[in-house]
C-alpha cells in the first residue's frame, strides 16, 4: 500500500473514530480526545507502522458504536479489519477467551497492550487500586502468550 494511500486512511481512521464515539466518556473526559487519542500517541512514540495506528483509532468502534466489521473492511481492508476484530469483545466471551483471541493477532496484541498500558496508568493517577491490578494482569495475560 503507497505511503500518501496510508495517510489518508489514518485520517479517515481518526475521522470515523471521533464521529462514532461523540459523546461517549472516559470518566470526565472526553472519550475520543482523551482515551482513543492516548492510545494512539502511545503507538506514535514507538514510531509504529500506520497500520497500528489505525487499528488503535479503530479498535473500540464496532464493540461501541453502530458501524460493522464489513464496514472496515470494505474501508481499510482485510488486515485492519481481521485486528479490529481480534480487539472486539464478544458476548459472553471470557477475559481469558478474549485476550487469547486478541493475542493471536499481531497487530491487535499491541494495540490492547498499549489499550492497557493507558488505562492502568489512568488507574494510577486515579488511585483506583481495584482497576490498576485488572489492567497489569491484562498486560501480563498479553505477555504470556
Amino acid at each position: 500500500v503507497r505511503k500518501n494511500n496510508m495517510k489518508q486512511k489514518v485520517k479517515l481512521a481518526k475521522k470515523l473514530s471521533k464521529t462514532f464515539h461523540k459523546g461517549q466518556t472516559y470518566g470526565l473526559y472526553d472519550y475520543f480526545e482523551y482515551y482513543i487519542t492516548g492510545v494512539v500517541n502511545l503507538l506514535k512514540v514507538h514510531n509504529m507502522p500506520s497500520k497500528f495506528i489505525i487499528v488503535a483509532y479503530l479498535h473500540d468502534i464496532v464493540e461501541d458504536t453502530t458501524i460493522d466489521l464489513a464496514s472496515i473492511k470494505n474501508m481499510f481492508g482485510k488486515e485492519i479489519s481481521d485486528a479490529v476484530d481480534a480487539m472486539t469483545k464478544r458476548t459472553g466471551e471470557t477475559r481469558k477467551e478474549y485476550i487469547t483471541r486478541c493475542s493471536s493477532n499481531k497487530i491487535a496484541r499491541f494495540v490492547k497492550l498499549q489499550d492497557a498500558v493507558f488505562n492502568a496508568s489512568n488507574c494510577f493517577k486515579n488511585k483506583n487500586n481495584s482497576q490498576y491490578d485488572y489492567y497489569m494482569d491484562t498486560i501480563s495475560m498479553l505477555k504470556s502468550h
